[in-house]
């Protein structure tokens, strides 16, 4: 015959336990929400062609949280000089070191209105002024996590 105190501490001890784990996961995957810090780290090539412009980006993300996160895509809508819209997706997963800087590659393409705008912005000045909104999605479990950014970014030559 079994003892019900023990059969009551041992559910006890693995209630305790689970409980500990799912803490554990919770401050980790809390940790690895914290928005990434997404900006253009350069604009690599501009292709003009027919009625669209074609903009290969590099992207600098920093990942200001205690934990390596693995970085599935972002999805994103960025704004140059406040007219010209389009919107990129970064097609490699990137892990991003705790505290550290990766770089992801992306391709944008404009057309429409949106290209009148960037040939008259990109003809008149040397850099360019962005907004970028987006999500990061996160790990094996596709946590999303907005974020946004404005910067200013020179024109390749």
């Amino acid at each position: 015959m079994r003892n019900p105190i023990n059969s009551n501490i041992a559910r006890l001890r693995a209630f305790g336990f689970t409980s500990l784990i799912v803490l554990l996961t919770g401050a980790v995957l809390a940790s690895a929400a914290t928005p990434p810090a997404v900006s253009i780290a350069s604009i690599d090539r501009i292709e003009w062609k027919n009625n669209r412009a074609t903009l290969d980006l590099t992207l600098d993300v920093a990942n200001p949280s205690g934990v390596d996160v693995q970085l599935s895509s972002l999805k994103f809508h960025c704004v140059f000089g406040g007219t010209a819209n389009a919107t990129g997706e970064s097609r490699s997963a990137v892990t991003v070191p705790s505290n550290d800087h990766a770089s992801v590659p992306v391709r944008l393409t404009v057309s429409g209105d949106s290209l009148v705008a960037l040939v008259i912005l990109a003809s008149n000045s040397t850099a360019l002024d962005y907004r970028l909104e987006g999500t990061a999605e996160l790990g094996p479990m596709g946590l999303e996590v907005p974020f946004a950014r404005t910067g200013r970014i020179s024109l390749p030559h």
